[in-house]
């Protein structure tokens, strides 16, 4: 083993390796400076857009206005073009990784290591490209099915932290009339009280009192998606304390907020 090591890492230094290397890191790097200048203002449009259509999203972008953050609001678009497009990228590498340089490393090692060995043939150039193509698409199909589950819970974290750093600023009685106008006084004094037992902060807690609805009394799953078996099983055992206080369940322990807390609030820590 420690032969093919020292021999695998050799060749990663050949010259004929290093070119081959160079050129789906050219083929990835223009396709992407392409598509960029010919999509990246129509791709931030319409991702803002779409944010603009879903309730939950919209909410808080417009708590975002309120609260005067609106440069944080402009970075949010941008940012799921970017996630986005990562993943994109690193498939394209892999896949013109498979399709240029696995090959000539083959030959290569063959012809310098095994110069007497039969060369069997498989499967033909195209079978290839387009199996590598299928299980592409393939994984570019879970990644975008995966997108609600890893877009959404950020989103939800990053809420105390924000109204922490605004708190002295916030106009209390216009977000109140917003989150009544849309019947969110919930999840407003859910967050509200949450922030202020993360930063110690009792004016907070008091002012989502005001909100607080004695006559709802049932447990109701926080999220849209939260309302199938297993989901609200998790969520019966996760949901933190104060978000049955406000009738909701989640499946977000506490230590999930408290750990993005510290870690946009340091002073807080």
């Amino acid at each position: 083993m420690f032969d093919a090591f020292w021999r695998a890492a050799v060749y990663c230094l050949h010259p004929r390796l290093v070119l081959w290397s160079l050129l789906p890191l050219l083929l990835a790097g223009g396709a992407v400076a392409l598509l960029g200048w010919t999509y990246w203002e129509p791709a931030v449009a319409a991702v803002r857009d779409t944010l603009e259509q879903w309730a939950l999203t919209a909410a808080m972008l417009q708590w975002l206005d309120t609260v005067g953050a609106n440069q944080l609001r402009t970075l949010v678009g941008p940012m799921i073009v970017v996630a986005l497009a990562v993943p994109v990228l690193v498939l394209l590498s892999l896949l013109l990784v498979a399709s240029l340089m696995t090959p000539a490393i083959v030959r290569l090692v063959a012809a310098r290591r095994f110069p007497e060995l039969e060369m069997r043939r498989g499967a033909s150039i195209w079978q290839t490209l387009g199996w590598a193509l299928a299980c592409t698409l393939a994984a570019l199909l879970a990644l975008v099915l995966s997108v609600p589950l890893w877009l959404v819970p950020p989103l939800v974290l990053v809420l105390p932290p924000l109204i922490w750093r605004h708190r002295d600023t916030l106009d209390q009685a216009r977000l109140f009339r917003a989150a009544m106008g849309r019947n969110e006084r919930q999840a407003l004094g859910f967050y509200l009280e949450l922030t202020g037992q993360l930063g110690g902060d009792q004016r907070l807690v008091r002012r989502a009192r005001r909100l607080r609805d004695r006559r709802r009394v049932a447990l109701q799953p926080f999220f849209a998606g939260g309302r199938g078996a297993f989901a609200r099983a998790a969520a019966q055992e996760k949901s933190p304390p104060v978000a049955r206080q406000w009738g909701f369940l989640m499946n977000m322990e506490l230590e999930s907020f408290a750990a993005t807390f510290r870690k946009h609030v340091p002073a807080a820590a």
